[in-house]
C-alpha cells in the first residue's frame, strides 16, 4: 500500500441512502470511459435498495470509491458490484485498498471464488 499521510488515509464503511447522489456523481464521472450510459439506471436501482454488501470509501472527507461483494448462490462464491472510483483518486492506491478490503472480507466469509462483470 502506497505511503498516504495521514490527511490521505482511506476508510470505508457500509453504503447509506446519504451517498446515493455522491455515488451517482462518480458513476456520471465514469461514464462513457468506463461505464455505459445506459447502466445508469441498474446502478441506480441497486443502490436505492441500499445493498448491505455495498461500501464507500472516504479520503479526506469525501466519498472517493464504491464497491461490493456478493454472495452467490452457492457460499463459497461471490461477485463484485459496481466497483469504481472518482477520478481524482486515481493514483492514491484507493484501487488497491478495495481490492484488499473485497479479498480480506471474502476469506472471512469462506468464498474461494469471485467474478466480476465488466462493460
Amino acid at each position: 500500500m502506497p505511503n498516504l499521510s495521514p490527511t490521505e488515509m482511506i476508510t470505508s464503511r457500509p453504503f447509506s441512502l446519504a451517498d446515493y447522489e455522491s455515488c451517482l456523481e462518480m458513476f456520471d464521472a465514469n461514464t462513457p470511459d468506463y461505464f455505459a450510459p445506459n447502466e445508469r439506471d441498474d446502478y441506480e436501482r441497486f443502490i436505492a435498495a441500499v445493498p448491505s454488501c455495498y461500501r464507500v470509501c472516504i479520503m479526506k472527507k469525501k466519498l472517493v470509491g464504491a464497491y461490493g461483494l456478493s454472495i452467490e448462490t452457492q457460499m463459497n462464491r461471490g461477485r463484485i458490484r459496481w466497483i469504481m472510483t472518482t477520478v481524482s483518486s486515481r493514483g492514491t492506491g484507493l484501487g488497491r485498498f478495495m481490492m484488499v478490503e473485497l479479498l480480506d472480507n471474502a476469506r472471512e466469509i469462506g468464498i474461494d471464488v469471485i467474478d466480476i462483470a465488466a462493460s
